[in-house]
């Protein structure tokens, strides 16, 4: 299992975007990764599900059929449902913006992508 003396540190690893130094540990059970579109975080959450054991759910594997339409907006909502009440996930995407406010009262981490830092 995860080694809670294993870190990572993740600085800057996607050109044109920015995720803060990211510090994974047994702690992280619901995770939270949102941000501007193209900015890493389908790659970030992939390498935080290895890292850690943690399923990955990207959104829009939930969001949309695979010729692309959206599925009805009651069976989303039932799914995302279930996701948010299971112990430990990691969720990537945005969804409709009711599931993106209901999945960040359920996290415990959130982690937001593509946004610079100024100092």
């Amino acid at each position: 299992m995860f080694d809670p003396e294993f870190q990572i540190s993740v600085l800057g690893r996607i050109q044109h975007s920015f995720c803060h130094e990211l510090s994974i540990s047994t702690t992280m059970n619901r995770v939270v990764v949102f941000g501007k579109p193209a900015s890493g975080k389908s790659s970030l959450s992939r390498d935080i599900s290895a890292a850690t054991g943690l399923n990955l759910f990207p959104l829009d594997l939930i969001e949309y059929e695979k010729n692309g339409e959206r599925v009805p907006a009651e069976i989303y909502s039932a799914k995302h449902a279930e996701l948010i009440a299971s112990d430990n996930w990691i969720i990537e995407g945005l969804g409709t913006l009711q599931s993106f406010w209901e999945r960040i009262d359920a996290a415990d981490t959130l982690i937001l992508c593509g946004f610079t830092v100024q100092s």
